[in-house]
């Protein structure tokens, strides 16, 4: 009986932590943008759906209409604090290690290219893209509906904004 009831507590433990970790992956991007958008080292771009629906409708460009946001960080080399270049890879794959699907992986002897993608309902996606160059760290992360033409656009090196 004893055991029984230490059973159920523990199955009600990992039940109840659950709801938790599957909402801590939704907000685990946006964390990691807020906790190093502070950092000195690190260029910060955030556009909201607001400016990503008016850069659609000026560039008629309908890639950008059905996005939420695109947030971008920028970590350039020679980096003023090496552990916060190690703080920030590592976050990134643990974050892209909890439910995102890798789409793509390039490596080369100057370059590691990486895009994760991350479904949720109602056409609610992120994706993450990665690109660890000798002279910087680059995250992307991008929400809304991502289509594959998004995809190939962002591939291709296509996607601009003047």
């Amino acid at each position: 009986m004893k055991r029984t009831g230490k059973l159920l507590i523990i199955i009600t433990a990992i039940l109840s932590f659950m709801p938790f970790r599957m909402y801590g992956q939704e907000k685990g991007i946006d964390g990691i943008i807020d906790k190093y958008s502070s950092a000195k080292d690190i260029e910060v771009v955030k556009l909201s759906a607001g400016i990503l629906s008016m850069l659609a409708e000026r560039d008629n460009n309908d890639l950008l209409k059905d996005l939420k946001w695109i947030k971008i960080l920028n970590l350039n080399y020679p980096y003023k604090n090496k552990s916060t270049y190690d703080s920030l890879v590592r976050d990134i794959a643990e974050i892209t290690g909890n439910g995102y699907e890798e789409l793509v992986s390039a490596k080369d002897n100057e370059s590691d290219i990486r895009i994760y993608l991350l479904k949720k309902e109602k056409g609610n996606e992120f994706l993450i893209f990665t690109s660890s160059e000798k002279d910087c760290y680059t995250v992307i992360n991008i929400s809304g509906k991502i289509s594959t033409s998004l995809t190939q656009a962002l591939l291709n090196n296509e996607i601009s904004i003047k």
